[in-house]
């Protein structure tokens, strides 16, 4: 078993099956764990993440390009304690995330036009996947202007008004203008403009209209604005 030991749930299963797994994450008591982790640049632009592995007294770089966000760095630990499992040393295992490339959706770095920065994270979501997003968008260094377009979050039951208001809120924080599209995601544009992000750096539009909430955030696009 490969087990997410910073995860209180995993933890539980993790003290159940000690002999037959192994653990990682960012905090200290994980077989596999990511220290000093931060967003990699080049020419001042965000390329990926890149942290430090530390495993069984060795302490290795690792980069990780096209994709930005801490749920890259649990992924990619997750990846190298399966190769260890599989047989593979880690510094091949290394050498093979400097080269994967990211999918789509999944928090993927794109070259907008005029200069932009678009943080590709449209396959799905969740609260904790858009905390995440969001906080990855507040901590790229030099960015001019920072613009979240959240949509909808789907299958959250009775906790979606509750969740929709709280990644709201969250987005006060990490961004200069928001973007809201769908039904759902109306409460998240409500939330910010409750606790004080001002009217005119909020933008909603219906389910439907994604093509017109592009086309409306062409004129704001320029080099150093970071789009998420």
């Amino acid at each position: 078993l490969i087990i997410n030991g910073d995860e209180p749930h995993t933890k539980r299963i993790y003290e159940e099956f000690k002999t037959s797994s192994t653990t990682f994450g960012f905090e200290g008591q994980n077989a596999f764990v990511a220290e000093e982790a931060g967003i990699l640049y080049e020419n001042k632009r965000p390329v990926g993440m890149h942290f430090y592995v530390s495993h069984s007294g060795a302490r290795l770089p690792v980069e990780l390009h096209g994709a930005l966000g801490k749920p890259r760095i649990y992924a990619a630990l997750a990846a190298l304690a399966v190769a260890e499992a599989a047989g593979v040393a880690l510094e091949p295992a290394i050498q093979a995330l400097a080269a994967w490339q990211p999918p789509p959706g999944r928090m993927r770095l794109i070259d907008g036009i005029k200069g932009s920065i678009i943080i590709d994270d449209t396959y799905n979501s969740s609260p904790a996947a858009a905390f995440a997003a969001l906080d990855t968008l507040k901590e790229i260094q030099g960015a001019r202007r920072r613009i979240a377009v959240l949509g909808d979050m789907l299958e959250l039951g009775r906790f979606s008004a509750e969740a929709h208001k709280q990644v709201g809120e969250h987005a006060k924080k990490c961004a200069g203008l928001l973007v809201t599209v769908g039904f759902r995601a109306k409460t998240i544009g409500q939330a910010a403009l409750d606790i004080g992000m001002p009217e005119s750096k909020i933008r909603q539009y219906e389910q439907g209209e994604s093509e017109r909430a592009g086309k409306e955030l062409e004129p704001d696009l320029q080099k150093g604005v970071v789009v998420l």
